[in-house]
């Protein structure tokens, strides 16, 4: 995907992520699969690790430059897999990758 298409609303990106695939050679071996279920989180939305603003280690990449993805350990057992992604005019957003189908 090119960066312009991580370039608008937080929750449009998360809807036509669905059905596209991550694509990751390892080894000479490649791996591919389709993304079936994602989550928007933008920097007005409570549930949000941007929400209020606070830039950390942990959300940064949510502030900058859109299409980068970054991954966060959770709960003490989950890693999530995302995507920056937003308008000129948000503040910070992402898209939460939390299924695929190999």
């Amino acid at each position: 995907m090119q960066r312009d298409f991580y370039n608008r609303d937080t929750v449009e990106v998360s809807k036509d992520l669905i059905g596209k695939y991550i694509v990751r050679k390892v080894n000479g071996i490649t791996i591919r699969a389709m993304i079936t279920e994602t989550e928007a989180y933008c920097d007005i939305d409570q549930a949000s690790h941007c929400y209020g603003g606070k830039v950390t280690n942990r959300n940064k990449a949510m502030f900058g430059e859109t299409g980068h993805c970054y991954m966060y350990f959770i709960y003490g057992c989950h890693n999530c897999f995302n995507i920056s992604a937003k308008t000129n005019t948000q503040k910070a957003g992402a898209v939460l990758i939390r299924a695929v189908n190999q």
